[in-house]
């Protein structure tokens, strides 16, 4: 029957006079899978999954381990803070003007560092753009401001460090949640935290899959095999999807929430 009328469909609106409404209905079909809700943490879905799923992932951990990478200036701690009293967060946040930011934004039982992370440990450069130092979209890719934003660019440099490394520094033995939002540099921290991932020390991933892994070179397929002992899933503003292994429907280059979860630990959903 799908195939009948995907033919009568076809027939009928391909063509070039169609193209308004099939260009409409596809940015509508988009916003019904989860991909492009960035509006505000309702529409996004962060809120239901923090709230709800995570709930029920973690309910049994008496003081949860949340680290949150690209923490920017807060907001997403901020959400898990009030809704975990008991959680010990990390907030990891590299741009210098952000951080300050970050710091008066949360309270003081948040773990607050100027710091970025990555798959080694050093020095790189931070580009944000001219037209407003302290953006959201500050990132280790040059062409992420140029090419993706048309601006031109201010550089910061910063130390990195991997989640491996910090883990150790810490005394963390195992992450309940890691919340990765780096601007196309999602992978570079996983691989950093090769050893975590090995030792099944990482319960929960959420990470943003977007326009800016074009720039970086990033498939979904490659979260895929740094991630095999895990189910992936795309936020929806109250509950979420498991996201298909075929090309067409997971190497979609845009604003989405992902959630990765530990096989033995989705069945929980």
């Amino acid at each position: 029957m799908k195939k009948i009328i995907k033919e009568i469909y076809c027939h009928l609106f391909a063509n070039q006079k169609s193209y308004a409404l099939n260009k409409f209905l596809f940015d509508c079909s988009l916003h019904g899978l989860g991909i492009m809700n960035y509006q505000n943490s309702t529409i996004s879905g962060e809120k239901h999954f923090v709230t709800k799923v995570l709930n029920n992932l973690i309910k049994d951990i008496k003081n949860p381990v949340f680290i949150d990478v690209g923490a920017n200036v807060g907001n997403y701690s901020k959400l898990l803070l009030n809704e975990y009293h008991n959680s010990i967060i990390y907030a990891i946040e590299p741009h210098p003007k952000n951080f300050v930011k970050l710091k008066e934004h949360l309270s003081s039982s948040v773990k607050t560092m100027n710091l970025a992370l990555g798959s080694s440990k050093g020095d790189l450069v931070l580009f944000d753009r001219d037209d407003f130092e302290g953006s959201s979209h500050a990132s280790l890719y040059e062409d992420v401001i140029k090419e993706l934003h048309h601006k031109k660019t201010v550089e910061s440099k910063v130390k990195i460090n991997t989640l491996d490394n910090l883990s150790v520094e810490l005394g963390i033995n195992n992450i309940d949640l890691l919340k990765i939002d780096t601007e196309g540099h999602e992978l570079e921290v996983l691989k950093g935290a090769s050893k975590l991932l090995e030792k099944q020390s990482i319960s929960v991933i959420h990470i943003e899959f977007n326009e800016m892994n074009v720039i970086s070179r990033v498939f979904f397929r490659d979260f895929r095999k740094i991630l095999p002992g895990f189910r992936f899933f795309r936020l929806l503003p109250k509950s979420m999807i498991e996201i298909q292994e075929q090309p067409l429907y997971s190497e979609i280059f845009a604003f989405q929430n992902i959630i990765c979860i530990k096989k033995e630990l989705a069945g929980r959903l």
